[in-house]
């Protein structure tokens, strides 16, 4: 069985998390506005 960093993992998401709501798309940002 693999080992998986957890600590790692937590990191990206959390990256990922924050980009995907830094960068929304035109009509998502239109919508909010």
């Amino acid at each position: 069985m693999r080992e998986l960093d957890v600590k790692l993992i937590t990191e990206n998401v959390a990256e990922m998390c924050k980009e995907a709501a830094y960068y929304l798309p035109d009509d998502v940002y239109r919508a909010l506005k």
